[in-house]
């Protein structure tokens, strides 16, 4: 049997009102974040001191956005201190530009359907039920 690339879940997301990216939906990750390259071009940000932790180990280089709206078809949901990390190796192994992660505080807010078999996803506000 032969190793599969792991494969992602990604949503075209726009930041700001200003640029669009390719986040994906990591379950795992306690935060949303965003790739320092693509924050730079819709908000300031500033060192931090914080590691961000995750499956490859941690991220001691972070930076803290300002505020940051992320939407994703008609949800909206803005985000006032998002980390900011390098994602240039990981865009590199996806072989497309990657512009964040995003995690429980996206996922926390909505009813989440996955259909494994046509590789969709369907959102769903719980007001929407």
């Amino acid at each position: 049997v032969q190793d599969e690339e792991p494969s992602h879940l990604l949503l075209e997301t726009l930041l700001s009102d200003k640029v669009a990216g390719f986040f994906i939906l990591d379950t795992g990750a306690s935060h949303n974040l965003i790739g320092a390259e693509i924050a730079r071009q819709v908000t300031t940000l500033v060192s931090s001191r914080q590691r961000v932790w995750g499956l490859s180990g941690a991220v001691q280089d972070t930076q803290l956005t300002s505020a940051v709206t992320l939407r994703i078809g008609r949800f909206q949901q803005r985000n006032d201190g998002m980390f900011a990390v390098s994602l240039k190796d990981m865009s590199k192994r996806a072989g497309l530009e990657i512009s964040g992660l995003l995690g429980i505080p996206f996922l926390r807010q909505m009813v989440i359907t996955v259909d494994y078999r046509d590789g969709l996803i369907r959102l769903v506000y719980p007001r929407e039920r």
